[in-house]
């Protein structure tokens, strides 16, 4: 009797549907649309200035590649479309050369269960960094825009718009 009861428990649990949801891995750049916020970061300015390096000469580079490769830009954050691309520069140095340092980074809305609770908050899901060193800033504005390439790269292999 006993054997007969486990086997109908086995048999009937194959037959009833099972209310798991599939969880697959991803990169953490999987969007439903592609519509990005872009905040752009100078640490220091006075050593970016003495490269004749600002944010409104990073963000022009910046948008244009992204524009040119179908992704849209957002004026500004927005709770609907709450997708980050983060760009920092950091620059340091003396008269002669300067050290630098790209760091790109997506981030977005982050959802987690934990003890019975759904929780969301931002968080980084992706990241890149470039450093070296330079007396101009043609090489730190090629080593952006391959930092940007291989951003929009991975994005795109992460989404089929």
């Amino acid at each position: 009797m006993k054997k007969i009861l486990i086997i109908t428990f086995l048999i009937i649990s194959f037959l009833i549907p099972s209310q798991t949801k599939a969880v697959e891995q991803g990169n953490g750049l999987e969007v439903k649309s592609p519509n990005l916020y872009v905040d752009i970061i100078i640490l220091n300015p006075r050593e970016a200035e003495d490269l004749s390096l600002n944010e409104e000469l990073l963000r022009s580079k910046v948008e244009l590649a992204l524009r040119q490769n179908d992704i849209n830009i957002l004026n500004e954050f927005s709770i609907i479309y709450p997708y980050n691309l983060n760009i920092y520069l950091d620059v340091i140095g003396n008269d002669y050369f300067k050290a630098f340092n790209i760091a790109i980074n997506f981030q977005r809305e982050v959802k987690y269960y934990n003890k019975n609770i759904d929780y969301r908050t931002a968080g980084i899901t992706w990241i890149r960094s470039i450093t070296g060193v330079t007396s101009d800033q043609k090489l730190i504005l090629d080593k952006l825009k391959n930092a940007v390439d291989i951003f929009i790269n991975e994005f795109h292999k992460s989404n089929n718009f």
